[in-house]
């Protein structure tokens, strides 16, 4: 017995070096692979502007970072997607518009950074209204604190729900609105974005994506596995654009994310489809109408779609756009790019905005 207890505390302290030494070996590797990434997004210009923060939005800290290659350049409020997916693990392709204008960029409630300050928790108010009233309120401090009469809204994905939102509700505050990844109707978007997925498949003869995607059958979605298995195909048949795995894993290597920071980015990405979506996909996300807001505007309404989008197909934005009335309106189409052309085609979606931004006089 004393023999066999020596062999089994030889044995166990074998694995404890073992896991400490893998363990410093990934904490290491995490460390390299952060200043790489601080390196990349580092602004050295003279007027250049890196700031991180909480601020107090309706009685709640929320992160903001602002960043720009000259703090004289235009500001840009940016609305992340999701809902939840705080923009860190991926900031590095909002570096070619850093040097353009300056970047407002904003961890929603639910999402990041703002996420983990509410205590891992999403309440159950918590509405798409709700987190425009907010974005209000960031807009409001990002145009007194960096000193402009107004900023441009620039909305992704889910965060174009917010930002026309946000244009309806105090235009005073805006030059324009941008979208790209333009939601409308989720109930259209859902129905057109498995079609164009599975004719894509067929084209293709992808075997494996024909069986998964008939197996799930068209929407509405009974559950939260078929809805992320259209999404995995839309993403898998779009060149460039980053898997949730990805991205994942990109959060736990963001510049200046601790720890808990990259865990309650997964977290809160998690509770805010829960929450929005639902585990039976009838959450309030699902059965959204853009329409129903009114089709008035009184800023410039924009945007800048990817042509092969089959998340939020670009007939449907454009169909939107053509209902809008505003000042000025125009629908922009990027040509061999999908649902993250922001991400795949950064340049040529530069040239884009800069082109539209040029006559508005922006301070």
């Amino acid at each position: 017995m004393p023999k066999r207890w020596k062999i089994a505390r030889r044995v166990l302290s074998g694995l404890v070096v073992l896991v400490v030494v893998t363990s410093a070996a990934g904490m290491a590797y995490r460390s390299y692979r952060q200043n790489q990434v601080a390196e990349l997004m580092r602004i050295d210009s003279p007027k250049g502007i890196d700031e991180g923060r909480f601020i107090e939005v309706h009685g709640r800290p929320q992160w903001i970072s602002i960043r720009g290659h000259d703090r004289d350049n235009p500001v840009v409020l940016f609305l992340h997607g999701g809902p939840g997916g705080a923009n860190a693990p991926t900031a590095d392709f909002l570096l070619p518009l850093e040097r353009q204008f300056t970047i407002v960029d904003w961890d929603q409630p639910g999402a990041g950074r703002t996420f983990g300050a509410a205590g891992g928790i999403i309440e159950a108010s918590l509405t798409i209204e709700g987190i425009a009233q907010d974005g209000v309120e960031v807009a409001k401090f990002a145009r007194e604190h960096l000193h402009r009469s107004k900023v441009v809204l620039l909305g992704m994905s889910w965060g174009t729900l917010l930002g026309v939102y946000m244009a309806k509700a105090q235009p005073d505050l805006f030059y324009a609105y941008v979208g790209t990844g333009q939601l409308v109707d989720t109930q259209q978007n859902e129905a057109r974005a498995y079609v164009q997925v599975l004719a894509k498949a067929r084209a293709r003869r992808d075997a494996p994506a024909i069986k998964e995607l008939e197996a799930i059958g068209p929407p509405p979605y009974r559950n939260a596995r078929a809805f992320r298995m259209q999404r995995t195909w839309a993403a898998k048949y779009e060149t460039g654009s980053p898997d949730i795995r990805a991205i994942i894993d990109r959060a736990f290597i963001a510049r200046d994310y601790t720890l808990r920071d990259s865990v309650n980015f997964v977290r809160g990405f998690i509770a805010s489809g829960n929450h929005f979506m639902g585990a039976k996909m009838d959450g309030p996300l699902m059965s959204h109408d853009l329409r129903n807001l009114g089709t008035e505007f009184s800023i410039p309404m924009f945007v800048i779609q990817g042509a092969d989008d089959d998340i939020t197909p670009a007939g449907l934005a454009q169909a939107y756009l053509a209902e809008v009335h505003a000042p000025q309106v125009r629908f922009v189409v990027i040509r061999d790019a999908g649902h993250d052309v922001l991400w795949t085609h950064t340049n040529e979606f530069l040239e884009e905005m800069r082109a539209l931004m040029a006559p508005l006089n922006l301070q």
